[in-house]
């Protein structure tokens, strides 16, 4: 078998065991990407790299910049892939997520909640082209809300376990989305 077979078979194996890794304990469930999926990025990356360095003798644009992209890429953002994850327990949840030097982290308890709300917001990218943006909107009993966005991990069942867990404390769960 060629190199490149073994590697596209490699890949597609990888994508078929699915991207997120469930773990409960004590109570809670932990929602975070599997290892071998910001592995794959960083290889992708080094990849991007070393093709970067062959084509700068064909097309110095794409070249030079897949060498500057891909190194910052791999200092930027596959570091923040392994820090993401999503805690739910029956007292409430917390979400990790972003840059690992700057990451944004949320955390709700659903004893202070009056509701939830799913919402959409689409805005109008370029050339027109619409880009939906899906969110967890926690009311508090205060009167203030928390914007929680609904990315990969929260779809892979961590939003799901986290409106069952809240209406099981009695926390109104509205769905906007249509």
């Amino acid at each position: 078998m060629r190199p490149a077979s073994c590697l596209a078979l490699v890949g597609f194996l990888a994508l078929c065991t699915g991207c997120i890794e469930v773990s409960r304990n004590d109570g809670s469930t932990t929602y975070s990407y599997a290892l071998w999926a910001p592995t794959v990025v960083i290889f992708g990356l080094i990849g991007a790299f070393i093709l970067g360095l062959v084509l700068r003798r064909h097309s110095l644009k794409w070249g030079w910049g897949l060498i500057i992209l891909s190194p910052l890429a791999l200092i930027v953002l596959a570091p923040g892939m392994f820090m993401s994850n999503v805690v739910v327990n029956n007292l409430g949840f917390r979400l990790k997520t972003g840059f690992w030097f700057s990451p944004t982290e949320h955390s709700v308890r659903f004893a202070d909640l009056k509701s939830i709300e799913h919402a959409e917001e689409v805005s109008t990218g370029r050339r027109g082209r619409k880009n939906h943006s899906y969110y967890l909107l926690c009311n508090d009993k205060a009167g203030s809300t928390e914007k929680v966005p609904t990315g990969d991990l929260m779809r892979e069942g961590a939003a799901i376990e986290i409106v069952s867990c809240a209406k099981d404390q009695g926390v109104l769960f509205v769905d906007r989305v249509p």
